[in-house]
């Protein structure tokens, strides 16, 4: 008979190095506004507004924010497109005796005659029917020929091109504007670093008005003798003269503002004991406040350095990044309740954007979620020390990485090895929601999904040197479909999973283990409830 016990060794698995996993910023929750009563939806009013991708605060050149001003929309330079939506138009109205039946509600009856609407679109208010009780993800996955109506289908997102505008330029700066500087009271065009052809920085790319409204580039700094050009070519001054440097607050001003920096770096030097350069330029970051107007109100700059070694031949090289935000008056000034907050779609998701996961809260009887900031987070890198992510609606990803493991032949605790990988995988909070659409409000736990998670079995060992079910790999199954109207679906998540791979772990001999992190998304195409059209008008 052979007998297998759990067991526990006495001599204790160690590890090389702690891996540090950071705790997540989430959105502050005012539970004052908390609502139990679930926000009605109507299906034809789904996705009107796509271009609105952020909470209380007007996105760059969508016309149909809510959050935008008038002001604010008059520096538009185009109108981005702003989905569905069905198109308004005139009543007609016919002998009801001649319609075999109607599409979407047009009931009123005027002296005997039905009013319809003249369009014979047959999507035209034709609502999509979600299953109410779709298959699993791995029913879906592991079946050869899908029980209809579900199919897979792949989904990619190309935006349409933008409408162009027909608002006027003021003497306020317009969206896409170049910036203005002045130096000795003549204007030139701010500049954003980029790298010729060799990767070497040059300053060649205008900045533009919230276009985007950021930007960052990369580039190299060469030399072929540091200690001669340690203070001049990695100085702050060779790229920003802040003694003559002013920002036009608008195209018509030839004053300008000063640039504050937000730190005081040291000026570089050379070691010529260690052959290095100390305080090098190593990135410079701007941000640009400007108001509703247009105007801009105050620009900083933080500067940080680092410490560049020349080689052999007293060459040497350093990268430099450069990024640039134009942040809102209102951003500056925010306090944690009522900032802006980014959107992954409205309402349904955009394929690329992060996918809105959370926690649940509770406060006495109301219940709410904590949504991290920067969503959902993976380890990753070569030894599992970096954070990837944040993991993305609609787009299929896997990352692995190698945990170091220093046993030094000795025998371990299975169950705590398990633990110690199972706290990889699921993170400080492993998420317990979705947001079930793109612009899922974390103060209403009616517009989130709960997330189905299947621990791992527990552990047991066969002998001293082997551990077997030690899970290993945690994997994400996100299912979703289309809701809303044929003409302008919005992908609505539906259910999703967190299920454990594991494996068996030879501690006495193995140095490294590699752990995974899966997430995949699978959507559903449903049948839709097609109504008949409205029948041709005949005068």
């Amino acid at each position: 008979m052979v007998w297998i016990l759990k067991q526990k060794f006495l001599l204790v698995l160690y590890f090389s190095y702690l891996i540090t996993t950071v705790t997540s910023q989430t959105y502050p929750i005012e539970w004052d506004r908390i609502s139990s009563t679930p926000t009605p939806t109507d299906p034809l009013s789904l996705g009107n507004c796509i271009c609105d991708l952020t909470f209380n605060l007007c996105d760059v050149n969508c016309c149909c924010d809510t959050d935008c001003e008038q002001v604010e929309k008059s520096l538009f330079s185009t109108c981005l497109p702003e989905g569905g939506g069905i198109e308004q138009k005139d009543y007609t109205c016919i002998d009801p005796s001649t319609v075999v039946k109607t599409n979407r509600v047009i009931t009123t009856l005027v002296d005997d005659q039905l009013c319809v609407i003249i369009d014979n679109n047959p999507s035209l208010g034709t609502s999509i029917v979600l299953p109410s009780n779709p298959p699993s993800f791995d029913t879906l996955a592991k079946s050869d020929s899908y029980p209809y109506p579900y199919t897979f289908e792949s989904s990619s997102f190309i935006p349409p091109l933008p409408t162009p505008s027909t608002n006027t330029p003021g003497s306020s700066y317009v969206v896409g504007e170049n910036v203005w500087t002045v130096i000795d009271s003549t204007q030139i065009p701010l500049s954003l670093l980029s790298s010729d052809p060799l990767g070497e920085c040059i300053n060649t790319n205008p900045i533009t008005f919230l276009s985007p409204k950021s930007q960052s580039t990369v580039c190299f700094l060469y030399t072929d003798n540091l200690s001669s050009s340690c203070t001049t070519k990695f100085s702050l001054s060779q790229f920003v003269d802040l003694s003559s440097l002013y920002i036009s607050t608008t195209p018509s001003d030839f004053s300008g503002i000063s640039i504050n920096l937000a730190n005081t770096p040291s000026s570089p030097s050379y070691d010529p004991v260690n052959k290095a350069c100390l305080n090098s330029i190593n990135a410079l970051q701007f941000s640009i406040i400007y108001d509703v107007t247009g105007k801009i109100l105050d620009v900083a700059l933080r500067v940080t350095t680092a410490t560049i070694y020349e080689n052999s031949d007293g060459s040497a090289s350093s990268e430099l990044s450069f990024g640039l935000d134009f942040v809102t008056e209102q951003e500056n000034n925010a306090t944690s309740f009522g900032a802006p907050r980014t959107k992954s779609g409205n309402y349904g998701y955009q394929i690329g954007l992060p996918l809105l996961v959370g926690t649940l809260a509770e406060n006495n009887y109301q219940e709410a979620v904590n949504q991290p900031v920067d969503g959902l987070m993976l380890l990753g890198g070569s030894d599992c020390s970096e954070q990837v992510g944040p993991v993305t609606f609609g787009e299929n990803l896997l990352v692995g990485c190698s945990v170091p493991i220093l046993s030094a032949n000795q025998s371990v605790v299975c169950s705590d090895l398990s633990d110690y990988f199972l706290s990889l995988l699921r993170g400080n909070n492993v998420p317990t929601y979705l947001g079930v659409y793109g612009n899922s409000d974390y103060m209403d736990i009616n517009n989130w999904v709960r997330i189905q998670e299947q621990l791992p079995p527990e552990v047991y060992s066969s002998d001293s040197i082997i551990c077997t079910g030690i899970p290993t790999s945690i994997h994400y199954q996100i299912t979703y479909a289309d809701t809303g109207i044929v003409s302008n679906p919005q992908p609505k998540i539906l259910s999703g999973s967190i299920n454990y791979s594991t494996s068996t772990n030879y501690t006495a001999i193995q140095s490294k283990t590699t752990i995974y992190f899966n997430v995949s998304f699978l959507k559903i195409t449903t049948l839709t409830t097609e109504e008949m059209p409205a029948p041709t008008h005949n005068p």
